[in-house]
């Protein structure tokens, strides 16, 4: 059966960190517009801290095989469409915007996890204690409702169909930024901090921003005090949303070259406007995604520092400084219903291989809630420091491919089979802006600066990735080496290719423990460590070529041959999957010379 309940959203008409309307983006009416339709977690942030206005209720029979009828006989006598009206009771009252709607079974707590969400193209006023009358509607493949008070024929119909114009999910993207209390008020503080600085240092505040999307750090420029106020961004929908923004909250950007403008480009085409070069005294840009170098911030920075920022003046960067924390832990699906289900989980079985997506198809990391999914793992090592980025100095010397050894030491004895990271940024001397999950919050050797915030789980998670798997014993050092090019983080045991004393310190524990207590057989586990070695040298392979091309890219004449082998590696790149924001870094160099000089 379809079970529902309708519910009032928490609306988007005053944000933290300066009150704005968002309504543009994430509101009803944009929702109902654009996503009319569409399936959520309960933890997704348009549906964090949503008022319920009715009870759950009975919305669609589908199927009944309790009173003994075959499967196959009640599934057959399914009818192609059905139409059903329920009345409702309010038990709040608030502005109906919403339909929750989710299967159930007879079975004891059987039911889908996830919830699907319809938005009304007009939203209903309700009170409790009143009654509405709630029509559902299905096919075979869809359901959908209309909401309408008991004495309103008419109804207040939803959008049932796919609109006229392709679906946007932008408020799916921004949302939870716009969700992120802790994130908004810390920048709206340092923002108008910076201001302040930059006018006590040169006499004016003039502030760019890298990727500004909806807006919002925009306007918390401007209201902070900031003489010019200037942004980038590439989307053409998320600029006409950021039109729509500014004009909301009354503050409308200018024509080019005013005091509050937004440039409809790329970064890298802003670096090329001459009149832009040296014009900025602060920097600011939210870049940070669970890995914490993956949307591009280090370069990005070296790059502004070079072209955009006043020469021969000490900036305001925020965040001035980024540091990246790392722990080795033991990652496994605890059972369910009594079923174990570590055979099939990624962090055993492709343990090592550096993404758990499709057996390593691309290195990278995957985003785990490690809050939400404490019964899942371990906590193996304490916390390290990695690595620690002064973005306020970094320079264009600093973005190439390095290589960090890193030393942990385990806590307990057992197996390991994967590493967790996250990062702190620094905005200011008031507020850091951080990931660090609850276990690791002032424990495991990992202290928290003063006024540090935990970002929300909506906006950030935590990057991990398949390590090992190893066994160590309590007090024992693991070397693992980091690989990165200022964007890309790929992680590898510095013992993988250790002789006969580390296969009996690391393996031969670790085989006749799973085959105890797992019933594994050691040639098994024997046949994924080839497998991991192979994956590793293909990995290799790619970082070799990249190397080349990077080399390449730093010659200013280019010679005919020099093209063709260019492309022969880009060619070879694309074998390995190229992590697309290595391409991004990579193709300004060859084409449009933003570091290397002239370019042919």
């Amino acid at each position: 059966r379809l079970r529902a309940s309708l519910c009032a959203p928490r609306a988007f008409k005053s944000i933290a960190g300066g009150g704005f309307d968002m309504s543009a983006v994430c509101g009803a009416e944009t929702l109902a517009a654009t996503v009319p339709h569409i399936l959520l977690d309960e933890e997704n942030a348009l549906l964090e801290r949503r008022e319920m206005l009715t009870e759950a209720f009975d919305a669609l029979d589908l199927w009944d095989t309790l009173d003994g009828v075959e499967a196959r006989t009640a599934l057959a006598g399914i009818p192609n469409t059905d139409t059903v009206a329920v009345d409702v009771t309010c038990i709040a009252s608030g502005l109906c915007s919403a339909v929750l709607y989710w299967w159930e079974t007879a079975g004891p707590d059987c039911c889908s996890r996830s919830r699907s969400v319809q938005w009304l193209e007009q939203p209903l006023q309700v009170q409790a204690g009143q009654r509405l009358r709630v029509t559902a509607t299905r096919s075979l493949v869809r359901a959908a409702f209309t909401v309408a008070h008991c004495d309103d024929s008419q109804g207040v119909v939803a959008a049932t169909g796919v609109p006229a114009h392709w679906p946007n999910f932008a408020a799916l993207r921004h949302s939870p930024m716009l969700r992120d209390d802790a994130r908004n008020e810390g920048y709206s503080g340092a923002l108008e901090r910076a201001a302040q600085c930059a006018r006590q240092r040169c006499g004016k505040a003039a502030v760019f921003e890298i990727g500004s999307g909806t807006g919002v750090l925009l306007m918390m420029g401007r209201r902070g005090g900031a003489d010019r106020v200037t942004g980038c961004e590439v989307d053409p929908y998320v600029c006409n949303l950021a039109t729509q923004v500014v004009e909301d909250n009354e503050m409308p950007f200018g024509n080019r070259g005013s005091s509050f403008e937004l440039i409809r480009e790329s970064f890298p085409a802003v670096l090329q406007d001459e009149e832009l070069h040296g014009q900025f005294n602060v920097l600011v840009a939210e870049l940070m995604d669970d890995s914490g170098l993956g949307e591009q911030i280090w370069p990005f920075y070296a790059l502004a520092r070079q072209r955009l920022l006043t020469p021969g003046i000490e900036p305001v960067v925020l965040p001035r400084r980024l540091t990246l924390y790392a722990a080795l832990v033991a990652v496994e699906v605890t059972p369910i219903g009594g079923v174990g289900l570590w055979p099939v989980d990624p962090f055993w079985f492709c343990s090592a291989v550096p993404n758990m997506d499709g057996m390593g198809r691309r290195p990278g990391n995957v985003s785990l809630d490690l809050d939400l999914h404490e019964d899942h793992w371990e906590v193996a090592t304490d916390v390290v420091e990695v690595l620690s980025v002064d973005l306020s100095k970094v320079g264009l010397e600093s973005v190439r491919e390095q290589e960090l050894e890193v030393v942990f030491q385990s806590v307990r004895e057992g197996f390991v089979n994967g590493v967790v990271w996250f990062w702190h940024a620094e905005l200011d001397e008031e507020f850091t802006l951080v990931t660090t999950p609850r276990r690791f919050w002032n424990k495991c050797g990992h202290t928290l600066p003063p006024g540090a915030q935990r970002g929300s789980g909506h906006c950030w998670k935590q990057a991990t990735q398949a390590l090992g798997p190893i066994w160590v014993s309590r007090g024992e050092t693991v070397v693992a080496r980091l690989r990165h090019n200022t964007i890309c983080p790929v992680w590898a045991l510095a013992e993988v290719n250790g002789g006969l004393m580390m296969q009996q310190k690391r393996l031969v524990p670790l085989i006749e423990w799973l085959g105890s207590s797992r019933g594994v057989k050691p040639d098994l586990v024997l046949e994924m460590a080839k497998f991991v070695g192979a994956w590793f040298q293909a990995v290799r392979l790619q970082d070799d070529a990249r190397d080349a091309l990077a080399a390449m890219a730093q010659q200013e004449r280019w010679e005919e041959a020099d093209v063709a082998e260019v492309l022969t590696l880009m060619r070879r790149l694309g074998d390995f999957s190229l992590h697309p924001s290595v391409a991004n870094h990579v193709l300004p160099l060859l084409f449009g010379s933003v570091t290397a000089g002239a370019a042919p």
